[in-house]
């Protein structure tokens, strides 16, 4: 349980870098839960995974975050 409590703060800061860019583009294509916040959540695990159940630092997490968003909001390929 401390470890889904834990990794859950990763969304506060998801959610925060994602605003910024929500209010300047729209996304042309795909699925922000599936794209972002899975995708995210795929990634953890095989940090926990890779170094004993540590979770990322901020730091870690937040170029992770920025490019799952960044990549989110600037892809040009359609469905």
């Amino acid at each position: 349980m401390k470890l889904m409590i834990e990794s859950c703060r990763y969304l506060d800061r998801i959610w925060a870098y994602s605003r910024r860019r929500w209010g300047h583009l729209s996304p042309k294509y795909g699925m922000f839960e599936y794209e972002v916040i899975s995708a995210f959540g795929h990634l953890l695990g095989v940090h926990l995974i890779l170094n004993h159940g540590e979770l990322p630092s901020d730091e870690e997490a937040d170029l992770i975050i920025r490019d799952l968003v960044d990549a989110f909001f600037t892809r040009e390929d359609a469905p």
